[in-house]
This record gives C-alpha cells, structure tokens and sequence, in this order.
C-alpha cells in the first residue's frame, strides 16, 4: 500500500515538472514589447498572455492582450507602471479602479483595472494601428467611448 502511495506521489510529481518546464515566464511582453512587472508571475504554470481578439474599434486596428494580477494592490501595481513607463502619460477614471498610460502616438497603451484601495485583478497590453484620438482615449477611461 505505502509502495503504491510512493508510486503515484512520484508519477504526479513528475507530471506537474513536465508541465510547468515548458511554462512561460515572460519578463516583456510579445506585443508591446513592453516590460512586465513580476505581479504577473506569481503562478508556477507561468505568465502567458490571454490574447484578445483582434478588431477594429475607432478606426483604428487593435490587437491586445491581458495578465491576471494576484496577491498585488491596485496602488502599488499602479506605482509599478508610473515608474517605469517614462513618457506615457497616465490618466485614470474617476472611481479610481482604472488606471491607463498611453505612449505619445496613443498607439500603445496599458491599462490596470482593480478594485480602488483594493487588489488589483488584471493588466492589459493594447496595440492600435493608427493610433487613438484624444477624445477616443479619453472615452476609454471614463467607460464612454466617443469615436467621433
């Protein structure tokens, strides 16, 4: 019986090896080419992106993707970013529960949703072709989209 015990605890263990050696643990991400903050690493099976699909939105093409974010306040998530994204700008809603930063093109932008004073619960790279108009990007923010 304690053989078998043995037998099964080394088969699983060997398991759970085969398949977190193989697992993504990026330190940029693939579309942005953007640096990621190690909140999206805490999971042993890695931090692969969940690719959203691709659409066109404001005349513009976008293509994004997203982490999930664990064990990390929206605040220091927040701080995370505003340190190391030099020259986006940063604007956030007006709850405070969703935080953006856009490049100068507002091309690439980074957006941290979560709960203000609370967790943080996930990140999103986004990519558009060209890139979003001020109005566009401010809709985004504040959860009305004005692509006129």
């Amino acid at each position: 019986m304690q053989r078998g015990i043995q037998t099964r605890s080394l088969a699983l263990s060997l398991a759970i090896f085969a398949t977190t050696a193989g697992a993504a643990h990026l330190t940029q991400d693939p579309l942005t080419h953007l640096q990621l903050p190690a909140f999206t690493d805490k999971s042993i099976l890695g931090n692969a992106p969940v690719e959203m699909p691709s659409a066109k939105i404001c005349k513009s093409q976008y293509r994004g993707e997203y982490y999930s974010l664990s064990d990390s306040t929206l605040e220091s998530v927040v701080a995370w970013y505003v340190g190391s994204l030099k020259g986006f700008r940063h604007i956030q809603s007006a709850d405070h529960s969703t935080h953006m930063f856009a490049d100068a093109q507002r091309s690439i932008i980074v957006i941290v949703m979560g709960k203000a004073g609370g967790n943080a619960n996930s990140v999103a790279y986004e990519k558009y072709e060209p890139g979003l108009s001020e109005k566009a990007l401010l809709g985004f923010v504040n959860k009305a989209v004005d692509c006129t």
